[in-house]
């Protein structure tokens, strides 16, 4: 408690020095009480009130005070419940407020949870807690118990105060921070050591290769912290979330027990998100873009692409895997996109889109300029020149610092490229399939998508396996896909089935193999084998031939990259 009082006494007295004379200084300390967080708010005057001021462009006002409902809790008698700040019932003025902060363990949206729990800690976004600005002037101080530490990831903060706003804190056990050569992780005892690992070399494996194709060496040793967290509520809502802060520090967060299954599907989401957030390190801390909201489809799609290419230098796609990841993208691109230029895009779509559409971007103007540098560069130097000339200038690039660059070494590149951000009548694709292949890249027409292959895969065998009648539903998970058939009769079917592969292909990365394979089996009435989640197989005759897969214009396909 000394401890406590000492630190409230230092930080009132810089508040009372640094304030200007028409704020009111504010301090909060925050630090942990078992399973949530404590946070003391102390303002230099009476209030009738401290009003959160946390909104940001793309974020619902209404859906962050729900969410502040549900797990703030003002503590003792009298508190209005908190949604975006703090009052009495009675409206009378105070001073002093405890509040304590329960995590947000499961999104109800995209939004970043306030709090979440990992390495039986907890990670705090703290800008939550940013009170408004044209009024309070605010100070954060973390204040860890003994065993514990805050990290912001950076060498020379060891001050407990902090005015910086866009971090993502750590508060918890000093005991699930680890060391290792080139990086720190924050995870708990119970977090899969074969996940952990696994992210921890995709990590280390991508920022060796960046650092050779980009340059440009991190003022920082990376802090990993990494969270196992309940399902989302949302069926709809990734498994995976990353996201990099100031600092170095990246919080990977795992939605479920599929993400870290172990299963095929699971593993290369962990190497790609791994590699994806690694990047960040450059196009988001490196330098950031000046107006992100603008166009996130540059450093997203920048982050996107270069994983492609950094887990293909680690060997972990071969040619035909790496085409299979581009068509999968040019298909969503294409289907999410329709006429729309992503320009044009409202926020919540423009950041939806900016994954495909970007990665589609970046790979027309790596393919530019390897053409027209005669394979000597590609957009990873066109990135280095970008993030260079950033740096000379607050650490900030500029949508024209890329397409400047662009431009000097392929004009043409620029007009593929536009073809995505402006709005288009509906020839786009057959325009853009003709100047990859000016390019050098092999194409060739697109059959219908890898859902439709696995639907109309098991359309027939439950056909030949089931009686007639009643729905049935194929779901994809990163463990494999669950087929639902509910109350029908079959001969090897179950009512519920996770199946991992057909003929020894998954669903999820080589759903064309399996039906080209289900195909060649039926054409001769054999016996169609299926692996399932839990590593057994079940066999089932194909009596009768199935019909080929159509192609879907005008989509196409990579068969060859220069």
């Amino acid at each position: 408690m000394r401890r406590l009082a000492a630190a409230i006494v230092a930080v009132l007295l810089l508040t009372a020095a640094s304030s200007p004379p028409q704020k009111i200084g504010l301090t909060i300390l925050v630090s942990t009480a078992g399973d949530h967080l404590r946070a003391h708010f102390h303002a230099a005057q009476a209030v009738a009130e401290i009003t959160l001021d946390d909104h940001q462009p793309g974020e619902s006002e209404v859906a962050l005070g729900l969410m502040r409902k549900r797990q703030w809790r003002p503590v003792g008698p009298g508190w209005l419940p908190c949604a975006n700040g703090l009052a009495k019932r009675d409206g009378t003025p105070f001073e002093d407020a405890d509040l304590d902060i329960y995590p947000d363990d499961v999104p109800l949206t995209y939004t970043d949870p306030m709090v979440f729990s990992a390495g039986g800690g907890f990670v705090l976004s703290s800008r939550y807690l940013l009170a408004d600005q044209q009024h309070f002037d605010t100070v954060l101080v973390f204040v860890p118990r003994d065993g514990e530490f805050f990290d912001t990831g950076a060498p020379g903060l060891a001050s407990l105060v902090q005015r910086d706003f866009t971090r993502a804190m750590y508060l918890g056990p000093a005991a699930s921070l680890t060391g290792e050569d080139g990086a720190r992780i924050v995870a708990s005892p119970d977090f899969p050591a074969a996940a952990r690992n696994r992210i921890l070399t995709g990590v280390k494996r991508s920022l060796a290769f960046y650092r050779e194709r980009v340059g440009l060496s991190l003022p920082w040793q990376p802090t990993l912290i990494l969270a196992q967290l309940p399902p989302a509520l949302d069926p709809s809502h990734t498994n995976i979330i990353g996201k990099p802060a100031p600092g170095g520090v990246v919080t990977f967060r795992f939605f479920g027990p599929d993400a870290l299954s172990g299963a095929d599907a699971a593993n290369a989401a962990l190497d790609h998100v791994a590699a994806h957030e690694a990047f960040h390190f450059w196009d988001a801390l490196v330098a950031r873009l000046r107006d992100g909201n603008a166009a996130p489809w540059l450093y997203e799609g920048g982050a996107d692409y270069a994983a492609l290419l950094a887990r293909r230098a680690a060997g972990q796609l071969d040619d035909a895997a790496l085409y299979q990841a581009l068509d999968r993208t040019l298909r969503s691109c294409r289907r999410q996109l329709g006429t729309q230029g992503l320009d044009q895009l409202p926020g919540p779509d423009r950041y939806r889109l900016a994954y495909p559409c970007g990665l589609v971007i970046q790979w027309i103007c790596d393919m530019a300029i390897q053409h027209a540098t005669h394979q000597q560069s590609g957009v990873l130097d066109l990135w280095h020149d970008v993030l260079v000339k950033g740096k000379t200038e607050g650490g900030l690039y500029r949508m024209d610092d890329f397409r400047t660059g662009l431009a000097a070494r392929d004009a043409s590149a620029l007009a593929a490229v536009d073809l995505l951000l402006a709005p288009n009548t509906g020839d786009r694709w057959t325009r853009l399939r003709r100047q990859m292949e000016a390019y050098g890249v092999r194409t060739a027409p697109a059959l219908q998508s890898e859902t439709d292959a696995s639907v109309a895969l098991f359309s027939h065998l439950i056909e030949l396996d089931c009686a007639k009648g009643g729905s049935w539903q194929l779901t994809e998970g990163l463990s494999g896909f669950q087929l639902y058939l509910g109350s029908r009769a079959c001969r090897h079917f179950g009512p519920t089935l996770v199946i991992r592969a057909v003929e020894g292909f998954s669903l999820t990365s080589n759903a064309y193999s399996a039906h080209s394979a289900v195909l060649q089996k039926c054409a001769f009435g054999k016996t169609v084998d299926l692996t399932l989640g839990n590593g057994q197989s079940i066999g089932v005759v194909c009596s009768r031939p199935m019909a080929p897969l159509a192609y879907s214009p005008p989509d196409f396909v990579v068969t060859g990259l220069p």
